[in-house]
């Protein structure tokens, strides 16, 4: 099967996955929860990080049956994180993939606690894994819960929020980035190595890509991003030229640190390049 054939699949797969995980339960008095959660779940989206999850594991020769939880819980993560990201107490956005966000379609208080629930669902899913170890387990929730706290995702957060209207620096907007971007990527890199057994060598590999796309795929972002307002972003520090090199620069050394994997992974060189060559 060719790369892209793969990766298809994988995607059809996984779409039906994360629709029978939050099927409707009309007969519950909380049911607009589910109604909320499908909503933006199901929404159209690239599903980038599953996908590199399921790829990493394929590197590792886990079959792709064994791996579609996991990136469903991946998948669960990064959503609850774009609800609280929209709300109005945060960056207060009304559009997301193409319609309206959660806190417009539904109440702001549902859009909260949907939030709350697929993440919480999320660590619920890594819990019962059918396929892997108590250990392999453990793993992956130590590892989701690190790269989504203080250190990684959250931590993001709180910094873009510390930094709005304020001049800042690279260094600061780049730390921003690896804990609010990079750290659920390189989350979905390392939890497919997990799935896979990887080596200890391996694994920090595979966190140092996804340190370096995460930081890349965001530049893109921001390339692409219409200007926003008392944002500062790679673009308005560096400027287009030298933020699209930068970025080109990131992949080559993202790709550098697959190449010294203990096998080869045209899977996640693949999907390595889709992130970074967007249109601009």
């Amino acid at each position: 099967m060719s790369k892209i054939s793969f990766l298809s699949q994988a995607q059809t797969e996984l779409e039906e996955a994360l629709e029978s995980l939050v099927t409707p339960k009309l007969n519950t008095v909380y049911a607009p929860l589910f109604a909320s959660a499908r909503y933006s779940l199901l929404a159209p989206a690239k599903r980038l990080r599953p996908l590199l999850l399921i790829a990493t594991a394929s590197t590792f020769t886990v079959p792709l049956s064994e791996t579609i939880l996991s990136a469903c819980a991946i998948e669960f993560i990064h959503t609850y994180s774009l609800i609280h990201d929209d709300l109005p107490c945060i960056d207060n956005d009304d559009m997301r993939r193409g319609k309206p966000t959660l806190h417009k379609a539904y109440p702001e208080w549902q859009a909260l606690i949907t939030g709350d629930y697929l993440l919480t669902y999320a660590f619920e899913i890594l819990s019962s894994l059918p396929f892997h170890s108590v250990q392999q387990k453990l793993s992956l929730i130590q590892l989701f819960a690190k790269r989504s706290g203080a250190n990684g995702l959250i931590g993001g957060q709180v910094i873009d929020l510390l930094i709005e209207k304020k001049n800042i620096s690279w260094p600061i907007l780049q730390q921003m980035h690896h804990g609010k971007t990079a750290a659920l990527i390189s989350a979905a890199l390392e939890a497919g190595g997990i799935l896979g057994k990887a080596s200890d060598q391996d694994m920090q590999f595979l966190y140092n890509c996804g340190q370096k796309i995460g930081l890349g795929f965001q530049i893109i972002d921001d390339l692409l991003d219409i200007e926003e307002e008392n944002k500062t972003t790679a673009v308005t520090l560096l400027g287009k030229i030298q933020a699209k090199q930068l970025a080109e620069r990131l992949l080559k050394e993202a790709l550098e640190q697959l190449d010294k994997l203990s096998r080869p992974a045209p899977l996640i060189q693949e999907l390595l390049h889709k992130m970074i060559h967007r249109s601009i």
